[in-house]
């Protein structure tokens, strides 16, 4: 489908497997205040770039090396895992798909609502959502970027009033009626 093709789209245009799925479905960043703000920034950064994918969706997929499961930030779709002493994952939305002994499990959770669980098919390595996002947060400067590139818009509103408000409105092409308000002219 279109999440899938977007996927392919990135990763054949060069961003790497865990950029691509943080960037296409990120996680619910812009209201967790107490967030890391280089995962902030690296979340803000990929947000202007293209809209997320809110689901509902539960994914597994596969690039060869990594096995991946992932919910959209919503979460309304269950991931619960299990990890066993044979080293066999279960992923399902229901426990007890693969019953095992309770001395045979050596880790069960859940993937959380914007989560990720990935294993590397060569390694045998497990990483969760924290581990990437650090990981992603290191490789680029986005703190800096936004710090020197970007222009909030709402920050300049404020310092803004009648004539110059009215040159920002056609300088971005757009017009009163499309925000939904009547500009009144009090000067006179």
């Amino acid at each position: 489908s279109a999440l899938d093709n977007m996927i392919e789209i990135l990763l054949n245009g060069g961003v790497k497997l865990f950029r691509a799925i943080r960037m296409v479905m990120p996680p619910a960043w812009q209201n967790a205040y107490l967030l890391d703000p280089d995962i902030r920034s690296f979340h803000e950064y990929n947000s202007m770039h293209m809209e997320p994918w809110d689901g509902p969706a539960g994914i597994v997929m596969s690039d060869g090396k990594w096995a991946v499961c992932m919910l959209d930030r919503n979460g309304l779709r269950p991931a619960r895992y299990q990890i066993d002493k044979d080293n066999i994952i279960t992923i399902a939305s229901e426990t007890g798909v693969n019953p095992k002994n309770s001395e045979n499990i050596i880790k069960k959770g859940r993937v959380s609502p914007g989560g990720i669980l990935a294993v590397n098919t060569f390694t045998g390595e497990i990483l969760d959502e924290k581990q990437i996002d650090n990981s992603l947060k290191d490789k680029l400067p986005y703190r800096e970027w936004l710090k020197q590139q970007t222009v909030y818009i709402e920050s300049s509103l404020d310092k803004s009033s009648g004539a110059s408000m009215l040159k920002k409105f056609f300088a971005f092409a757009v017009r009163p009626k499309e925000l939904g308000i009547s500009i009144i002219n009090h000067s006179s």
